[in-house]
């Protein structure tokens, strides 16, 4: 409703100034942050100056207020976005991850004893960061990339036509087009692209990844984080992830999840039994943050070479795959598929041939594609030194050297 006001020189002016101050309020609160060009207090900034150019007051300040806060990226100063939210789109949809708010105020009612946490909180962007998370939806040729995949990684078919199911059925569900799929455990010898393939599935995706290598894991911190109580304290992976990412269902890969350690007095692998239930996932709280995050969305593949050496409650929480190693025909392409990512790994795509001899495809017949990459990484250091006698350099067999598990006996070809 219009503020009835008589048109004489000081009513105009106190009816400015009120209006005014009105705006300024509405004008820090979209600065900060707190509001967009879509939120209903912008609108009613809107209707404010309606009023005021159908009273013919401020027309000038009003108009150049405008072009201030109209969602234009030229006309409007966007607000600071955090890192999580630079590619925030708003068609996306979005799941509240954080509690900023009571982060805000932990942070502010810290006492000056708590280092532990005000490093903890100071990872976290609480100014602009809205504690939201994107879910992706699975991009348009995911499925043409996943067939590409499956040249690729030939041994790796069965987790590959898994995903292509799980994102077949994100495409009918109503609620989102995100990939979405239970807890994996891929099992299979060392060396044969576990890990390699779900990196490159994530990457599709356009979602954060982390390898955890569990060998390594001596307690649940990995994975819940350590209580802020100790001087150490930090964030467990999970939040990591969620945190420094703009997605709500990176991938998390817990490798060798055969080989924790089962001597450990902290059961490394505890948290897993809420984090793999989704319900109870949904309030996951991080020892170090302590408040409830939603991590409902996160993705879990783990790898194993043993399935026998894991907890039955465990294992039976996980829809198992099997990885086998690469056999017959299916290993020239797996050859020449790393040996093109040594070469764009070292920036030399140019600069050597891009197909492997036969002579060479032979050489390398017995080995795993982890041994494979060993190999061809010292072939390229070894050709690169080589004078040039052509445009493009040719890997020979007389570059290539057997890895370290495997150096009794005799050479390959060339030693070092």
């Amino acid at each position: 409703m219009k503020r009835k006001t008589k048109k004489t020189p000081a009513n105009r002016n106190r009816f400015i100034r009120e209006r005014w101050q009105q705006l300024e309020v509405q004008r820090k609160a979209i600065r900060s942050g707190y509001a967009f060009a879509s939120d209903p207090l912008t609108a009613d900034t809107l209707d404010l100056f309606d009023t005021l150019a159908d009273d013919g007051l401020f027309d000038f300040q009003a108009d150049k207020y405008l072009q201030a806060i109209q969602p234009s990226s030229r006309r409007r100063k966007k607000p600071k976005r955090s890192q999580a939210q630079a590619r925030f789109p708003d068609a996306m949809p979005g799941v509240q991850v954080f509690d900023i708010a009571v982060l805000r105020k932990r942070q502010a009612d810290l006492e000056p004893t708590e280092k532990s946490m005000k490093s903890i909180l100071k990872k976290f962007d609480l100014e602009a960061d809205t504690g939201i998370r994107l879910l992706k939806p699975i991009p348009d040729n995911f499925m043409v990339a996943l067939q590409g995949l499956k040249e690729q990684y030939p041994n790796c078919l069965e987790f590959l036509d898994f995903l292509e199911h799980f994102a077949a059925l994100s495409q009918v569900r109503a609620e989102g087009r995100h990939m979405r799929f239970p807890p994996v455990l891929l099992a299979g010898p060392p060396g044969v692209g576990k890990t390699a393939v779900v990196r490159a599935v994530a990457q599709l995706l356009d979602v954060q990844c982390r390898i955890m290598d569990m060998a390594s894991a001596t307690a649940s911190f990995v994975l819940a984080g350590m209580s802020s109580v100790w001087a150490e304290a930090k964030t467990g992976c999970v939040i990591d992830l969620l945190r420094d990412g703009d997605s709500a269902h990176p991938i998390l890969v817990m490798d060798e999840i055969d080989k924790v350690s089962q001597t450990s007095k902290y059961d490394p692998l505890g948290a897993l039994y809420t984090l793999l239930e989704r319900e109870a996932s949904e309030r996951f709280v991080d020892e170090a943050l302590d408040v409830p995050s939603n991590a409902s969305h996160v993705l879990y593949v783990a790898t194993a070479n043993e399935l026998d050496r894991i907890s039955a409650p465990l294992l039976s929480r996980f829809v198992v795959l099997t990885i086998n190693s690469i056999e017959g025909q299916h290993r020239r392409a797996v050859c020449h598929s790393v040996y093109r990512s040594v070469l764009a790994q070292e920036g030399v795509v140019d600069s050597f041939d891009s197909q492997l001899s036969e002579a060479v495809l032979a050489a390398l017949d017995d080995y795993s594609p982890r041994q494979i990459k060993q190999i061809l990484i010292r072939a390229v250091a070894s050709a690169a030194r080589r004078p040039q006698a052509r445009k493009r350099r040719v890997i020979d067999t007389d570059d290539l050297v057997k890895p370290a598990s495997e150096a009794t006996g005799q050479p390959m070809g060339f030693v070092w």
